[in-house]
């Protein structure tokens, strides 16, 4: 083979530090941030090895929604914890629980004007909990309603039943839950929920923003994909 065959051989077949490197899918970031310490946190935590082609970052502050609602908008401004990408998405979880309505309608203004998205349980998280076994029945409107149901079916344990039982957040509960949370999720109950902020209206129990999250997560997954 001629010198100008083997130059022009290099150049088709390129090799060591002249061959083209893979590219590399970024991964999409996710910022959670809630006012619960356990239950919320070890959720997301339970989801982190379903959607391996994602990052879930979750911080928690035992603040009112509308506290929490600003305190995720200015961890936004200042940076994403070590730089990376910019969060996809930046979700504030929240339980309507005892809060007034006044600070709810503040949360759920802030994130919309600052490109947040309020992520709401009513009247706690342990609906959506619940939504992994058996649709939440319409009379569970109350926390301590919810949070009892929720033990019953053995989605949650321990110390004032805060801890997720092992094993129950699985790739066919979350499936089963987003089913479930349609259930109860009714059309009626939607448009007080979309209208919070001007409304101030509350009676829109049992709800979850929950199916949202799970749809978002994915949409973007590399691996699994749920639903």
């Amino acid at each position: 083979m001629s010198a100008k065959s083997r130059k022009s051989t290099k150049r088709a077949f390129p090799q060591g530090r002249d061959a083209p490197r893979p590219k590399r899918t970024r991964r999409k970031r996710y910022l959670v941030v809630g006012n619960g310490e356990v239950t919320e946190r070890q959720y997301f935590d339970e989801l982190k090895p379903m959607y391996q082609g994602v990052v879930i970052h979750y911080v928690s502050k035992q603040f009112s929604p509308g506290a929490l609602a600003q305190f995720a908008a200015e961890r936004m401004k200042h940076g994403d914890d070590g730089g990376g990408d910019p969060y996809a998405k930046v979700w504030v979880v929240i339980d309507v629980d005892q809060f007034k309505a006044a600070d709810l309608s503040r949360a759920e203004r802030t994130c919309r004007e600052n490109g947040l998205e309020l992520v709401v349980s009513n009247p706690c998280f342990e609906v959506w909990l619940l939504d992994h076994k058996t649709p939440c029945p319409p009379n569970v409107t109350q926390t301590k309603d919810a949070e009892a149901a929720a033990a019953k079916a053995r989605m949650t344990e321990g110390k004032r039943q805060k801890y997720i039982v092992p094993g129950a957040v699985t790739e066919a509960s979350v499936r089963n839950a987003v089913a479930n949370a349609a259930k109860h999720n009714t059309e009626g109950h939607r448009r007080i929920r979309i209208r919070l902020a001007e409304e101030s209206r509350l009676n829109f129990a049992p709800w979850t923003d929950m199916p949202d999250v799970i749809e978002e997560l994915g949409r973007h997954a590399l691996g699994n994909r749920i639903p």
